[in-house]
Parts: C-alpha cells; structure tokens; sequence
C-alpha cells in the first residue's frame, strides 16, 4: 500500500508540474522579446476576438494630438507597427528608446511606426515624450478602443501591419526594436 501512495504521490507531482509549464509557457515566450533571425510571434492572447497573424488587422480611427484622425484606410500601402502602450508601464517605458531608434533607421522608407497610448489625456503622452525626446508618431486611445478590437491583453502589445493591413505579427512585451534583424525584416516587408 505505502508503495503505491508513494506511486501517486508522483503522479502528483508530474501533473502540477506540467500545469505550471503550461501556466508559465506565455511568460516564457514573451521574457526575451523575439531573438530569432526572423522576429517571432509570441502568440495570440486577449481571448476571443484577439488578432491572429494571417488576418486583416480590424479597422481603426487614431486621434492624433493635432486633433486629426488617422484611419487604418490612410496606411494602406504602408508596412504599420502598431506599438500600444501607457505612460504608467514600465516595460512600455523601458521599449520606447528603441522604438525611436527604429523610426530614426526607417525614416524615408515605406514603414511607419505609430505608438498608441491607452492614457486618458495627452498631457501624461507628452510628458513620456518630452522626457525620451521620442518623435515616434503617436495617437491616443483613451477609451481603449483600438486595444479591444485587436483583442490586446497585456502592455506593451504591437501589431505588425503589411502593405494591404493584414496582421504579419504580434509581439507581446518589451522588444528591441532596433537590432539588425527587425530592421531588415520591416524593410523587406516595405519593399
């Protein structure tokens, strides 16, 4: 008998453990941005009605801080990365720098790199871009709109948008935008 208690006492143990990688596998994707040749998708998240790389990337209405809209329509014929983020995320924070690396090394190309604030007002946006110096061009979403429709679910989140505005990639958490392999990637993509 104690052999056998012995016996599902690992079983036990076998199962929790296997719950806990699984639990864990979405963190671990996420933890070291994407590091492949090629940058990787870290998934699918934000449950049902998330975006999935391979579809058309829902429509949006961005408010820019001129107070103009820039629809999803207006970037047709542009590689878009979409970056969402809040001024009171760190991750989000710590990313910005080298988003505003990318833009600077994608200037005159067919890529356009907009950062998508979920913040209430403009005034914490230009205070994080006052502070970095970032240009990215940003928009606001205070009501998180465009965040729900593309199903994100956790900050920083960032959609990658081919020429025809059809979801190539989705990247969840803090990347390094300019290393040599997004750069060259995007610029492929621009072509």
């Amino acid at each position: 008998m104690a052999k056998r208690a012995k016996q599902y006492r690992w079983v036990g143990v076998h199962v929790v453990l296997a719950a806990a990688l699984v639990a864990a596998a979405p963190a671990l994707q996420s933890e070291g941005g994407a590091t492949a040749a090629a940058p990787t998708t870290n998934g699918p998240a934000g449950g049902a009605g998330a975006v999935v790389p391979g579809e058309p990337a829902p429509p949006f209405v961005l408010e820019m801080d001129s107070g103009q809209r820039l629809t999803s329509a207006d970037l047709r014929g542009k590689v878009v990365v979409l970056n969402l983020w809040a001024s009171w995320c760190p991750p989000c924070l710590e990313e910005l720098p080298s988003l505003e690396r990318l833009r600077r090394q994608l200037d005159g190309s067919n890529v356009v790199v907009i950062g998508v604030s979920v913040d209430k007002d403009w005034a914490d946006v230009r205070k994080v871009v006052e502070k970095t110096g970032a240009k990215v061009t940003m928009a606001l979403d205070p009501e998180q709109k465009v965040a729900r429709s593309f199903g994100t679910s956790k900050f920083p989140e960032t959609y990658i948008l081919d020429r025809n505005g059809v979801v190539v990639r989705k990247l969840i958490g803090e990347q390094i935008w300019d290393r040599g392999d997004f750069v060259t990637y995007l610029q492929a993509l621009g072509r």
